[in-house]
């Protein structure tokens, strides 16, 4: 995916003004360049791979919040 941004980076640099060692691009210029968008198929495929990871990271998060009462148990059977 990041190969279909590389002709709106180089529009923008393009049309940037330096200043003060900086690239600045003003508003109006910026409104005017195309931003490209992924085919559809990659756009579901980008959003499938993040759902996973918020599952992965949720299904993580449970165990972490479980940690301090699982921890209780094991010392209560073993002291």
């Amino acid at each position: 995916m990041r190969g279909c941004f590389d002709g709106f980076r180089q529009e923008a640099i393009s049309k940037a003004v330096k200043s003060a060692g900086q690239n600045n691009i003003n508003a109006t210029k910026m409104r005017n360049i195309k931003v490209p968008i992924p085919p559809l198929a990659e756009q579901r495929s980008v959003v499938a791979e993040v759902e996973a990871e918020q599952r992965a990271i949720a299904a993580a998060e449970s165990i972490i919040a479980a940690a301090p009462e699982r921890k209780q148990a094991i010392l209560e059977r073993h002291l």
